[in-house]
C-alpha cells in the first residue's frame, strides 16, 4: 500500500504534468495497459515537434572549412514570414 507521502508526491507530478506536460497521461495509459510503446510514441512526438520549431525558427547554415566561415543556405521560414507581415496591406475590407 502506498505511503501518504509517495501518494501526495504522485498527485502533485500528476498536476504539474497537466499545467506543463499533457505527457503524464501517456504514461498512466502506458502503464495501465503494459503498452510502453505509447509512452515512446509521446516522447516521439515531443521531439518531432521541436524539430519542426527548430526548422521554422532557425536558418541554415553551411560551413566553409577551408575559409571557415559560414555561408547562409537558407532563411528561417519566420525572417521569410516577419517582413511580410509588417507590410500594410493593398486590400481593404
Amino acid at each position: 500500500m502506498p505511503s501518504k507521502e509517495k501518494e501526495k508526491n504522485r498527485a502533485l507530478a500528476i498536476f504539474k504534468a497537466n499545467v506543463f506536460d499533457k505527457g503524464i497521461v501517456f504514461e498512466e495509459l502506458s502503464r495501465k495497459t503494459k503498452n510502453r510503446e505509447l509512452q515512446g510514441k509521446w516522447d516521439y512526438t515531443l521531439t518531432a515537434s521541436a524539430r519542426g520549431q527548430n526548422a521554422i525558427g532557425m536558418p541554415r547554415y553551411e560551413f566553409d572549412s577551408k575559409t571557415k566561415t559560414q555561408k547562409l543556405i537558407s532563411k528561417s521560414l519566420e525572417s521569410i514570414r516577419s517582413p511580410i507581415q509588417s507590410c500594410p496591406s493593398r486590400l481593404s475590407i
